[in-house]
């Protein structure tokens, strides 16, 4: 039961450390530059495909591929802020009530019956030195 609720701290500790370190600001532009670079030239190579005549092919494959590119710009957008107040962000409140749920579930479990046998002799026997049990005698 303890090492769960020591896994769930640890849980929240990790939450707390992404929202800590966002993605950096000029990680964020780099890929935005990094991008409109890449549809510049893209579209520059399609136009003089084919020498420099271009192709029909082209009118047709190059919207995709930006459409492509630009949907997985969105979703690291997306990821960057996972906590925020978007349709598709985790769902903190739910989150939050599950966890505290798990805990005051956890937390009014009846006690095992092992940690009340841990002071007990017969339970938990002395050793020798040597790595032999101690012998119990029954008077006390």
């Amino acid at each position: 039961v303890k090492e769960e609720l020591v896994q769930i701290r640890g849980a929240i500790g990790g939450m707390d450390h992404i929202m800590l370190f966002p993605m950096p600001f000029f990680y964020f532009h780099m890929v935005q530059v990094t991008m409109l670079i890449h549809h510049v030239l893209l579209a520059y190579a399609f136009l003089f495909a084919n020498g420099k005549a271009g192709t029909h092919f082209s009118l047709v494959v190059y919207p995709v591929i930006v459409f492509i590119f630009a949907g997985l710009v969105e979703v690291a957008k997306g990821m960057a802020d996972p906590f925020g107040d978007q349709d598709y962000d985790f769902n903190i409140t739910a989150m939050t009530n599950n966890i505290y749920n798990d805990c005051k579930t956890l937390s009014e479990l009846p006690e095992e019956p092992f940690f009340g046998k841990l002071g007990d002799p017969k339970f938990n026997p002395k050793r020798n030195p040597d790595g032999t049990l101690v012998e119990v005698t029954g008077g006390a």
